[in-house]
This record gives C-alpha cells, structure tokens and sequence, in this order.
C-alpha cells in the first residue's frame, strides 16, 4: 500500500500545537508523508506555489477548526478567512479546486462554519 500523501491546514494563532501533534500522529499511522507548513517549507521558499503544489499532490486535505479559526482578524479587523490572499483560505480553494478530500476537524468545541460566515468560495466546506 502507498503511504497517502496528508496536507494540513490550520491557523497557527489558533491550533498550531495540535497541528503538530496530528501531523506526528499522522505520520505515525501512515508514514512520513504529511504537510505541515511549519516542518515543511524553508525560509525564501515560494510559499504559495509550494502550498499549491503540495495540495495538488495530496490524497487529502485536513483542515483543523479551533474557537479563533472564524473569528481571526487582519490588520484592518476584517475576518482573515474573507481577505482573497488568506493563506487558510487559498489553501482550502487549492484543495476544492484540485478536488481533494477535504477532512475538517473541528477542535475543542469549535462548531463546523455555518454558510453565513463563510465567504462564497468556501461553502463547499
């Protein structure tokens, strides 16, 4: 069997630590093959063509939901996930796009999105 190929999405202002802890979990049960942006990408990388590719490449997509994943703010106190340039929110139109399994984990009580509080490209999840 070939070890699948794991991409994880999450906010690091909101779950990065149980990130890592799926991610070494993951790699545990199914191999080393899991993308983690942390362990994965180096400094002067092409951030988002790697991210890209990487999500093009994988079997699936699973995307950690903590309390603050709505609710993050950008500079102006716009909802993060609403900005087109989100890296959440392109990583999760790279995988829709890519028709990838899209595995949302939801974390310590976090609800799944409703549609109102996602922007249009999203509602898929």
């Amino acid at each position: 069997m070939d070890t699948p190929s794991i991409f994880i999405s999450y906010r690091r202002s909101d779950s990065a630590s149980i990130a890592g802890r799926i991610s070494d979990h993951l790699a545990n049960a199914f191999g080393s093959d899991i993308f983690l942006d942390v362990e994965s990408l180096y400094s002067g990388q092409d951030w988002v063509n790697t991210i890209e590719q990487r999500i093009r490449q994988s079997d699936a997509v699973i995307v950690i939901i903590g309390l603050q994943w709505l609710a993050a703010l950008d500079s102006s106190g716009t909802p993060r996930l609403w900005n087109p340039i989100d890296p959440v929110r392109r990583e999760l139109e790279f995988a829709n796009h890519y028709q990838k399994l899209i595995i949302p984990v939801c974390i310590n009580g976090a609800p799944i999105p409703s549609a109102s509080q996602l922007p249009e490209s999203l509602l898929f999840l």
